[in-house]
């Protein structure tokens, strides 16, 4: 396997990297990160890498004489330059992670050889094609001149390429004096053109120019000057007046129409102390921080568990900052007037009133109320209208649901609305109880079943809690389909998860760590809609036999 050790002083850009390899592995390519030179430089010899991959500006004499073969990148051509004056393979200007992954995996080298025939010089392009045009004019002209009509004394006098006898010239110049003809033209009097029209010549004498104007060699510079600028401001005033509809249309696209519609993720258990606020705001945040194209996720966490949030505290969000609760106390007033809930509709920047955002990930927060009273009046209208907002109004990629061990409005909505289902189980009996009980009730009232997903979260050895995953993925089946749900993934219990809650900080800021990495296959499923992986039933019954009991 090919070894490539990437060192970038840019902790984020080194953190996205690995964010990247998570969601997106590459197949016969192991890939390290530092985040100095000095950092790499001690770990080189241990980790023996194909390739040395830095930003140009780390290059050094110090690293250039390592053993192992250096590649550099730029954030501009003069950096380029650089690496081409040095003879150090580039891979061009990268501004993204997966850009840098990208060209590795591709080899994408900068050409770095002197062409071998020099280019010609543009001025000369431009001459050439100028010679061409003219050439082709005269060509013109001279098929113009042979052509009957312009035998016509009349017409002659619109082709400058034809030249009119001293009885045509004077023919016209009556025509014009009598009036009858309204259009201005040239008339050539001894090298000199005058204008004339409606009978009255024109003051000012205009000797012919130097070059040719589109091929016209009597070109009466003030008068199509004036004519010019009369289309000008004509056109200015139809593109401005275009412009103010375009404007006009955009504004009104914004205010009435949701540029694209969430995917709603929910997640529940039926029982408590699960991981169920953990991995709802891990997933948010892993999902923030992921870039697709050029940016990142735009995502919403929403807390449903509105008797008693925990999401607040767990992101180290304001705690006087804004929440569902003066949103409630809007989408009621709206209803008083007799509003019905599918008119209740919301721009984006009115919602984005009552959500707090974090800076640092961009991920974005409608809490739940701060007082267990005021949740009290929150009931099953106010969550209806605030997530179908959310989802469709707000231009947001994701909104994840977290929600309470219970079967309130807030949790239900949440159910109902969701793309996604990820049911999250521990290796508990009463856990795996409460949440068969509730997935029965669900298959009973026609809930869609094919949209839910198991989470096993802290994971510990079968033998020290006597039930082991593959039990717990045997033991729930779809009743549409007879085959287990979708397992996600499996997260192993670690103490740094709790460290971390408690100090209000995402584990996923930490991309080496390996529950980010399970994380990241969540995300890996929503993000690329892989197959996800199928854990094999035990070929022993378990104590969770009676669960599928229960279902036959």
């Amino acid at each position: 396997m090919k070894k490539i050790l990437i060192i970038d002083t840019n902790q984020g850009f080194t953190s996205d990297i690995e964010r990247n390899l998570i969601i997106n592995e590459i197949d016969d390519i192991e890939v390290y990160t530092k985040n100095s030179v000095d950092e790499g430089l001690r770990v080189i010899d241990e980790i023996k890498p194909d390739e040395v991959v830095m930003p140009i500006q780390l290059l050094s004499d110090g690293i250039l004489d390592i053993n192992y073969p250096v590649y550099c990148y730029a954030k501009s051509n003069e950096d380029i330059l650089v690496a081409k004056k040095a003879s150090i393979p580039c891979f061009g200007i990268v501004k993204r992670a997966k850009d840098l992954l990208d060209k590795i995996e591709l080899n994408d080298v900068v050409n770095m050889e002197e062409p071998k025939t020099k280019p010609e010089n543009r001025n000369n392009k431009k001459n050439r094609k100028v010679e061409k045009h003219n050439e082709g004019e005269k060509t013109n002209i001279q098929s113009q001149s042979e052509n009957p009509m312009f035998q016509n004394p009349y017409m002659q006098m619109f082709n400058p390429g034809v030249q009119m006898t001293e009885e045509q010239k004077q023919y016209m110049e009556n025509l014009q004096k009598s009036g009858m003809m309204p259009f201005m033209f040239p008339m050539m009097f001894g090298g000199n053109i005058q204008m004339m029209g409606n009978g009255q010549t024109m003051p000012g004498q205009y000797t012919q120019p130097d070059s040719n104007v589109n091929g016209n060699q009597y070109a009466p510079a003030a008068s199509v000057r004036d004519m010019s600028n009369m289309r000008m401001n004509e056109n200015a005033r139809e593109k401005n007046e275009w412009n103010d509809r375009i404007a006009e249309e955009e504004y009104q696209r914004d205010i009435f129409h949701a540029p694209q519609k969430a995917r709603c993720v929910t997640i529940y258990s039926a029982k408590g102390g699960v991981g169920k606020t953990t991995i709802s705001c891990e997933l948010a945040t892993f999902l923030a921080l992921t870039s697709k194209g050029r940016n990142r996720f735009k995502v919403c966490i929403a807390d449903f568990n509105i008797d008693f949030g925990d999401v607040l505290n767990t992101l180290s969000f304001r705690s006087d900052g804004p929440n569902m609760t003066t949103w409630a106390e809007d989408i009621r007033e709206l209803l008083s007037k007799e509003r019905t809930l599918e008119t209740i509709n919301y721009s984006e920047n009115q919602i984005m009133t009552w959500l707090q955002k974090n800076e640092k990930d961009g991920l974005y927060a409608l809490l739940a109320p701060t007082s267990n009273a005021d949740s009290m009046d929150i009931g099953e209208k106010e969550i209806e209208v605030m997530l179908r907002n959310l989802i469709e109004n707000c231009g947001f990629d994701f909104v994840i649901c977290d929600t309470g061990n219970n079967t309130r409005d807030s949790s239900f909505i949440a159910l109902e609305k969701a793309d996604d289902v990820f049911l999250v189980l521990t290796q508990s009996v009463n856990t795996a109880n409460c949440n068969n009980s509730m997935l029965q009730t669900c298959a009973r009232v026609g809930f869609d079943m094919n949209k839910i997903s198991l989470i096993i979260n802290m994971v510990k050895p079968a033998k020290l809690v006597g039930v082991a995953p593959e039990e717990l993925v045997a033991a729930f089946k779809n009743p549409n389909t007879g085959r287990s749900y979708p397992c996600v993934a499996q997260i192993r219990d670690n103490s740094d998860v709790e460290n971390y809650g408690n100090l209000g900080k995402p584990l996923t800021y930490n991309s080496g760590h390996s529950f980010t990495k399970s994380i990241g296959e969540i995300v890996r499923y929503l993000t690329q809609d892989t197959s996800v992986f199928e854990l094999k039933p035990p070929k022993k019954k378990g104590i969770l036999s009676f669960l599928a009991k229960d279902k036959e």
